[in-house]
């Protein structure tokens, strides 16, 4: 016999919250609005979410200057590898050689098509400037930047 399908009930009998928390918190929706669940109980239903099987996915945009292919498809590979594992599927945009407007524009269209992150090597502009990251992309802290040391606001990885 099958395993069962895990429900979002399920989840939430496991984490001790309601089932509206559970998709709330699963929809990327916990911190929008009036809506206002704390951090504790947000890692709380994703590790119990996580621990019975149940399968987040969702969209991750990635955004890159240029794509020279013996430094960034390497790092490309590895990013969807590691998200067909994990069930997220991965989108790209165009390029944006650097310019700061081309970046906002992606990051709009990223945001308005309702991705949940964004993996990026941005602008020195944008870098220096988080407010416009906070304007453009309302899951601005789900933005990570890759190869680059940014300010404290931003989640990043970079080999040092």
């Amino acid at each position: 016999m099958g395993k069962r399908k895990v429900r979002l009930q399920d989840v939430a009998e496991r984490a001790g919250v309601s089932v509206s928390t559970v998709s709330l918190v699963l929809n990327d929706k916990a911190v929008q609005g009036n809506v206002r669940i704390s951090d504790q109980t947000i890692h709380k239903v994703r590790r119990v979410a996580l621990s019975m099987g149940y399968l987040l996915r969702g969209t991750v945009g990635l955004m890159m200057p240029w794509i020279w292919p013996s430094v960034e498809m390497p790092l490309i590979d590895g990013i969807t590898q590691v998200f067909k594992k994990a069930h997220y599927n991965l989108g790209m945009g165009v390029t944006t050689g650097r310019k700061l407007e081309m970046e906002l524009e992606e990051l709009r269209g990223m945001d308005n098509k309702g991705f949940d992150s964004v993996i990026m090597q941005p602008s020195y502009e944008l870098l220096e400037d988080p407010d416009l990251l906070r304007e453009n992309f309302r899951n601005w802290k789900r933005v990570i930047v890759v190869n680059q040391f940014p300010h404290v606001a931003f989640n990043y990885v970079a080999v040092d």
